[in-house]
C-alpha cells in the first residue's frame, strides 16, 4: 500500500513539476457517523449501535486529504470503523482496522483533459439517477475530457494477478445548462459487455428536479436489470415533495444493495415496484421535518411510513431523529410487523 501510495504522490509531484503553475491547496476532510437503533416487534426489543447516514452497523468515520492545483492534485479518502473495515460497495465487515476507499492523483496535460492513476476519478461521468452506481468507474487508470457540454472518459483496470483480456470502462455525457443532462457508462469484464448504465436528468423546470435510470449489470452472465424514476419540486424555499419508482426487471436480488433505498432481498418477485411518496419542510435554519410513505407491488407487499426531525447542532453536525413502521418488513404471509426508532449523528468538516 505504501508503495501506492508513494507512486501517487509522485505521479501528482511529476505532473506538478511538467504543467505547474499555480500553488496547490491542501484540504483535510472528515465525516463520523453513529447513532442507536431501537426495534421492537412482539418478539421483544433490540438495541444495535447503527451508522443509519451511512447504512452500517457500528461506528463509521472518513479521513480525507486533496491536494489541487489548477492542472495537477491527488485524493486519498479512507473509511474507517470501530471494529474491522467496511467493503465500501456492500458496506460488508472486512478484516483490519481501516481501508482506503479513494486513493488517485491527476493531472491535467491540456485544457479540458484529466488523467487519472488509482481508484477512482473526479466523478465528472457519474450516474445522475436515484439508484445509480454515482459513480462512472473505479479503474486504475483513467482519461477523461470535458468540452462544450460533452464529456467522454475510457479507464483501464487490470488485475494485481494479471489478466488475460483487461476490463474497461468508458462513459459519455452531455449537459445543457438549465435543461437536461444525459449520462451513458458501461464496462466490460474483459471480455464482453457486463455493465450498461444509461441516466438523466432534466432541469429545465425551475424548482423541478426530474432524474431517471436505465441499469444493467453482470450482462456477461446473469443480467441484472432495474429502472428508477424520481422526481421533487421546491413547493417554497422551506418545502419539498417528491415522488419516485423502481421496477426491478430481470434476475439476481429484488432490491440492488447499493440501492438508495435498501431493500429486503427477496429474489422472488422479479417485476415488482417500490415506490416512495415524501416530503420535507425547514421550520428554521437548523430544524428540519420530513416523512415518507413506501410500498411496494410484491406479492407479501410492505408499507413503510416514517418521520423524521434532523436538527443541526452546528455547522457541518447534524442529529436525525426517526420513527418507521414496517407492516410487513421480510415479504412474507406470516411476517411480524416492526417499528424501528432511531437516533443519529452526524458530523462532517
Amino acid at each position: 500500500m505504501k508503495k501506492v501510495a508513494l507512486s501517487l504522490l509522485a505521479f501528482a509531484m511529476a505532473g506538478a513539476l511538467a504543467f505547474g503553475q499555480d500553488a496547490p491547496t491542501v484540504k483535510i476532510g472528515g465525516y463520523v457517523n453513529s447513532g442507536l437503533k431501537i426495534t421492537n416487534n412482539s418478539n421483544g426489543t433490540t438495541y444495535q449501535a447503527y451508522a443509519n447516514d451511512f447504512g452500517a452497523a457500528g461506528y463509521i468515520g472518513k479521513l480525507s486529504a486533496t491536494l489541487a492545483a489548477h492542472n495537477y492534485g491527488f485524493v486519498i479518502v479512507t473509511d474507517l470503523k470501530e471494529s474491522g473495515y467496511l467493503d465500501p460497495v456492500n458496506k460488508t465487515n472486512l478484516s483490519g482496522a481501516l481501508n482506503i476507499d479513494t486513493m488517485y492523483a491527476w493531472a491535467s496535460p491540456v485544457e479540458g483533459l484529466k488523467l487519472f492513476s488509482g481508484t477512482g476519478n473526479d466523478g465528472s461521468l457519474g450516474e445522475v439517477d436515484k439508484e445509480g452506481a454515482g459513480s462512472f468507474s473505479s479503474a486504475d487508470f483513467t482519461a477523461i475530457y470535458s468540452a462544450d457540454g460533452f464529456t467522454v472518459g475510457a479507464g483501464v483496470n487490470p488485475s494485481a494477478s494479471g489478466n488475460t483480456s483487461t476490463p474497461v470502462s468508458f462513459g459519455v455525457r452531455y449537459a445543457a445548462d438549465k435543461l437536461a443532462t444525459l449520462n451513458l457508462t458501461g464496462a466490460t469484464n474483459g471480455a464482453a459487455l457486463d455493465v450498461l448504465r444509461i441516466t438523466g436528468s432534466l432541469t429545465a423546470v425551475p424548482d423541478l428536479v426530474f432524474t431517471a435510470g436505465y441499469n444493467a449489470t453482470s450482462m456477461a452472465t446473469t443480467v441484472q436489470t432495474f429502472i428508477d424514476v424520481d422526481a421533487n419540486y421546491n413547493v417554497t424555499p422551506a418545502a419539498n415533495v417528491g415522488a419516485y419508482a423502481y421496477y426491478y426487471v430481470e434476475a439476481g436480488t429484488y432490491y440492488p444493495s447499493t440501492a438508495t433505498v435498501s431493500g429486503d432481498g427477496d429474489t422472488s418477485d422479479a417485476g415488482a415496484v417500490k415506490y416512495r411518496l415524501y416530503g420535507s419542510y425547514k421550520l428554521s435554519d437548523s430544524v428540519k421535518l420530513s416523512a415518507y410513505l413506501q410500498g411496494d407491488t410484491d406479492a407479501s407487499p410492505n408499507y413503510e411510513p416514517q418521520a423524521q426531525v434532523s436538527y443541526t447542532v452546528l455547522p457541518g453536525a447534524v442529529i436525525n431523529t426517526q420513527v418507521l413502521y414496517d407492516t410487513n418488513p421480510t415479504h412474507v404471509s406470516s411476517a411480524v410487523p416492526l417499528t424501528t426508532f432511531d437516533i443519529d449523528f452526524v458530523y462532517s468538516f
